[in-house]
C-alpha cells in the first residue's frame, strides 16, 4: 500500500488504465486513484447508505481548466449495476449537474480557439488522447454535453438542447472541432441522433464541426478513441481527422472527369496539419503535441512519406516531395508564429519544463511544487540526431543536489537542473539524472501522485 493520505492504484485498476494506452505519466497527472471502502464510495457519489455491492472503484476527479479540483468524481465500479439488462459502467454523483471532462493536457487549450478540439464520450479515451497530442473533452455519456431539458405533459423533452455550463465557457468561436464517438455510431440510432444534436449545439456557439468514422474492429467489436489510438499511430487518425466530414454529409461522390490531386497536393496538405512556425533564424518546423521537426531535416521527409503512403497506398517522387517541402517551409516561414526552438531545458512563466526525448516526446513541467507530465507544454523542442533520452523519473524519489550543471529558476528561488549540458547526447545521456536544488530541496508530493497498491 502507498502511505497514509497518498492516493492508491490497485494493481487491476492500473491495468484497465494501461489497455488505454495510459502512461504511468499521464495517469499520475490526471489523479486517477483507486477507492476500495463502500463508505467513502458512496460519499463521492451522494448515496445515503454504503454501496458494498459495488466493489472497489477506479476514480476519476474532474477539475476546471484552471486545474482546481471540482469535488466532482466519476467511478468505475469492479461490480457495476444493472439496468434494464445493462451494467452501468460509470457511476456519476447523485443529484449533482452534468460536467465535462477536461484532461491535463487540454485545459490549457480551451481558451484558445486556434487550436482544434477533439470531443469524445468518456474519461479514458480524452485522456489517451490528450497524451498522444490532441486536445480532447470527454463526455459523460453521448448526451453528457446537454443541460437538463423540461418533460413536457406526453412525457416527451421539451425545449433547446443547450451546452452545459462547462462546455457554454470554452471559446467556440471560429475552432474546428471533431466528434469522435465510438465505432458503433453506424449501427446504433441513438448514438448517432446524439452526435447530431451535439454537432448543432456547437455549430450554434459558433464552432466548425466535423464528425469521424472509427473503423470497428475485424471481429465486429466496438472500438473507442483509445481502443483506435492504441492500435493505430497518432497520424492515422490525423488522416481519419482529415478525412473527416460535415455532420449528415454523404460521402463525395466521384466525378470521373474531375483530375485528382496530384503527389505534391497531396502532401503539401498533409504538412499543414501540423503546427507551422519559425525560429528566430529562419529556420522552419512542424510540430504535432511535444514532437516538432525541422521541415527540412530527415525525420520529416520521412514522416510526410509515411503518412502519403498510409493514405494513398503509393510513395511520391522525389519532386513532390521536394515541391511539397519548399511549400510547407514557406508557410511556416510566413504564415506561422516565431518561437524558440529549445533543447532539452526551456522556462516559461516562472516553471522549467524538461524534454526527456523519449519516443513519446514526453514533457516534465516542474516548479516549486513539484514535477509533472505536460502533454501540451507552451514551449517546443527539437530532438537533435544522437540525443539519447532521460530516464522517467521516478515518483517519490528523493532528489540529489548537482554541482555541476545547467539550470533554470522558478519564481520562487528553486534551482531545477539537469546534470551535464541540457543538450547532452552522448553515451551517458541515458543514465544521467535530473534534480533540484536551492532553497526549497524535494518538492511536496502533489495531490495526483499514486502508488501502486
Amino acid at each position: 500500500m502507498g502511505k497514509p493520505g497518498t492516493p492508491v492504484l490497485l494493481p487491476r485498476h492500473l491495468a484497465d488504465l494501461r489497455a488505454s494506452g495510459l502512461s504511468d505519466l499521464q495517469i499520475r497527472a490526471a489523479g486517477v486513484y483507486s477507492e476500495p471502502e463502500p463508505g467513502k464510495v458512496a460519499a463521492l457519489l451522494g448515496w445515503k447508505h454504503p454501496a458494498p455491492a459495488l466493489g472497489p472503484c477506479l476514480c476519476f476527479p474532474f477539475l476546471d481548466p484552471t486545474g482546481v479540483p471540482l469535488g466532482h468524481v466519476m467511478v468505475k465500479p469492479d461490480h457495476p449495476r444493472q439496468k434494464n439488462e445493462k451494467a452501468i459502467k460509470y457511476e456519476s454523483p447523485l443529484g449533482k449537474p452534468l460536467r465535462a471532462y477536461f484532461p491535463p493536457g487540454t485545459r490549457a487549450a480551451l481558451t484558445d480557439p486556434s487550436i482544434p478540439l477533439l470531443v469524445t464520450e468518456g474519461m479514458k479515451k480524452a485522456l489517451k488522447a490528450d497524451q498522444d497530442g490532441f486536445p480532447c473533452v470527454g463526455l459523460a455519456g453521448v448526451y453528457g454535453w446537454c443541460q437538463k431539458r423540461t418533460t413536457g405533459p406526453d412525457g416527451r423533452k421539451t425545449g433547446a438542447r443547450e451546452l452545459i455550463p462547462d462546455l457554454g465557457a470554452i471559446a467556440w468561436r471560429g475552432r474546428a472541432v471533431t466528434i469522435a464517438f465510438d465505432s458503433d455510431l453506424a449501427t446504433n440510432p441513438d448514438v448517432a441522433r446524439a452526435e447530431r444534436h451535439l454537432a448543432e449545439a456547437l455549430t450554434r456557439a459558433g464552432a466548425i464541426v466535423r464528425v469521424v468514422r472509427l473503423p470497428g474492429a475485424p471481429n465486429g467489436a466496438k472500438v473507442g478513441l483509445d481502443d483506435f489510438l492504441v492500435a493505430n499511430t497518432p497520424d492515422e487518425l490525423r488522416a481519419l481527422i482529415y478525412a473527416a466530414r460535415a455532420p449528415g454529409a454523404s460521402p463525395e461522390p466521384k466525378d470521373e472527369g474531375t483530375k485528382p490531386p496530384s503527389a505534391a497536393d497531396v502532401l503539401t496538405g498533409i504538412g499543414l496539419e501540423f503546427e507551422l512556425w519559425h525560429d528566430p533564424t529562419q529556420s522552419a518546423f512542424a510540430s504535432a503535441g511535444p514532437h516538432s521537426h525541422a521541415v527540412r531535416s530527415k525525420g520529416f521527409r520521412h514522416l510526410l512519406v509515411h503518412t502519403y503512403r498510409n493514405r494513398t497506398g503509393k510513395v511520391p517522387n522525389a519532386e513532390a516531395l521536394s515541391a511539397a517541402l519548399a511549400g510547407i517551409e514557406a508557410a511556416a516561414l510566413f504564415d506561422g508564429p516565431e518561437r524558440t526552438a529549445h533543447v532539452r531545458v526551456a522556462g516559461h512563466e516562472g516553471r522549467v519544463y524538461l524534454h526527456l526525448a523519449n519516443d513519446a516526446g514526453t514533457v516534465i513541467e516542474i516548479d516549486g511544487d513539484g514535477w509533472r507530465a505536460c502533454p501540451a507544454p507552451p514551449v517546443r523542442f527539437r530532438k537533435p540526431a544522437g540525443m539519447l533520452p532521460y530516464l522517467c523519473p521516478n515518483p517519490g524519489a528523493r532528489w540529489a543536489t548537482c554541482s555541476r550543471s545547467s539550470t533554470c529558476r522558478t519564481r520562487t528561488g528553486s534551482r531545477w537542473c539537469s546534470r551535464g549540458s541540457p543538450g547532452a547526447s552522448g553515451p551517458t545521456a541515458r543514465s544521467q539524472p535530473w534534480c533540484s536544488s536551492g532553497n526549497r530541496g524535494a518538492p511536496r508530493p502533489r495531490p495526483g501522485a499514486w502508488s501502486s497498491a
